[in-house]
């Protein structure tokens, strides 16, 4: 009977949290109860835990040790057969400068 009770209150505050997490942020209200405000530092604390995984993660991907290849010019890019990322404004530029290069836009 109690679990009746307490399944829409709990089913509400999990969707009105995964909002918020999803959202980005954490709404704090100071009249609410304590069970509120634990649960959400709780979420908080993932949301904390998951920025920093993925932030360690991409400065673990830019920091690559092997990618220690510099390049003077577009030419030795172009020489050494590597791919070139650039943005699709610039194709009709960079095609026109550079015909052999291999590009991605």
């Amino acid at each position: 009977q109690k679990f009746k009770i307490a399944w829409p209150v709990i089913s509400a505050s999990v969707m009105m949290n995964a909002t918020y997490f999803f959202a980005n942020g954490v709404q704090f209200d100071l009249t609410t109860t304590y069970p509120y405000k634990l649960l959400m530092i709780g979420f908080a604390c993932v949301i904390l835990i998951s920025y920093s995984a993925y932030v360690a993660k991409l400065a673990a991907t830019l920091t690559l040790s092997g990618t220690n290849t510099a390049y003077e010019s577009v030419e030795s890019i172009i020489t050494r057969g590597t791919t070139i990322c650039a943005p699709p404004a610039l194709k009709v530029d960079i095609q026109a400068m550079w015909p052999k290069a291999s590009c991605m836009y």
